[in-house]
């Protein structure tokens, strides 16, 4: 009976004599890193050295003509006009004079060079025509030019193309300005490119695009001229799309292997922001089909600390404020939480094993 009530007692005592967990949290700091990567269809495995990534590039274009209709309170007939492709394919000189008549083959109109020309041997010149007669019957579609009045030995050598409509037979009674050229042009060019991203999407096989590792080379074009009372004028245009496809994890993996890399002496590595990574594209080499990426990522590193650096004795007598002081003075400290117990305890124990210091990272 003693015993128990001894052992009970010593029970009693050991939990109302004071005790204090100190409880340390490293000091913190984020930091951000860029960097460069290579992307190129002709790496084959990762490089983590020299941080280069292989990627299939993916290529596809598209390509339109459309008339725009103008509108106009009066339209008149007027002459039409083009540009014609002479071709000579004679191993001599072939010189036309100005006013020559050209025949377009499909519909029969004639046409007159604006000035004479000198086509090279095996060579070709573009010029602009212009109807011999006023009319829509002007407006011819893109197609095959005879010249008449060569022989009929040298017609097959000497000839025109034209790969635009012709417009001007029939007027308005406003002039065409750049800005309406310039603003059918940019209609056609994001038609064409929406057109181009779907089929890269589609050759990717639904694989995510980063729409940063797309391009587009664009060439639009019309014959009509500013000023012109054409009532209706022809845009060509062009979309060249270029993709990379690559798994983006392989570039975060890359951007991370140098965010670690930036850790220094007692400091450690805890975390990275997922939400923090962004890739941009810094330059394209259409032709060797690479391009130069940058990656960018935030991640959090903290004080390297040991228990064994606090010694609970230093700490004996002193209130939960001037632990927190104390211990907030040393390098490294984030954090300091004291908790005493029971709960009249006002300062530190000086009782050997009274004090418990615990490094906590976040």
């Amino acid at each position: 009976m003693v015993i128990i009530i001894g052992g009970i007692f010593g029970g009693l005592v050991y939990l109302y004599l004071p005790h204090a967990v100190v409880t340390i949290t490293p000091a913190t700091v984020n930091k951000t890193v860029n960097q460069q990567i290579l992307i190129s269809a002709t790496v084959k495995e990762p490089d983590f050295v020299h941080y280069k990534l292989p990627a299939k590039m993916l290529e596809k274009e598209a390509t339109e003509k459309k008339v725009i209709e103008r509108s106009a309170d009066v339209t008149f007939d007027d002459f039409a006009r083009g540009k014609v492709t002479l071709y000579n394919d004679q191993d001599e000189e072939q010189q036309l004079l100005p006013k020559t008549h050209l025949r377009h083959k499909e519909s029969g109109a004639y046409f007159l060079t604006d000035t004479g020309v000198a086509i090279p041997p095996r060579g070709k010149v573009g010029i602009i025509v212009t109807a011999k007669d006023k009319g829509a019957a002007g407006n011819v579609k893109p197609g095959r030019f005879v010249v008449d009045k060569l022989p009929m030995s040298l017609q097959d050598a000497v000839y025109g193309e034209s790969s635009q409509s012709f417009s001007g037979g029939v007027a308005v009674d406003k002039p065409l300005t750049s800005e309406e050229i310039d603003q059918e042009k940019e209609k056609l060019e994001v038609q064409l490119a929406e057109r181009v991203r779907g089929m890269l999407t589609s050759a990717a096989g639904g694989a995510a695009l980063h729409e940063d590792f797309i391009g587009y080379k664009s060439e639009l074009e019309t014959a009509v001229p500013v000023g012109s009372s054409a009532s209706d004028f022809e845009v060509v245009g062009k979309v060249a799309g270029q993709a990379f496809l690559l798994d983006e994890n392989d570039l975060l993996g890359l951007t991370l292997l140098k965010l670690r890399s930036t850790v220094e002496a007692q400091q450690e590595f805890i975390e990275y922001d997922p939400q923090s990574f962004k890739v941009v594209m810094l330059r394209r080499d259409w032709e060797r089909g690479e391009a130069l990426v940058e990656g960018s990522l935030t991640g959090l590193f903290s004080a390297k600390l040991g228990a064994t650096i606090f010694k609970a004795d230093n700490l004996a007598g002193l209130t939960r404020e001037e632990v927190h002081e104390k211990l907030k003075q040393l390098p490294g400290i984030g954090e300091v939480a004291v908790e005493l117990t029971p709960f009249w305890a006002t300062v530190m124990p000086a009782r050997n094993g009274a004090v418990e210091i615990v490094v906590e990272n976040k």
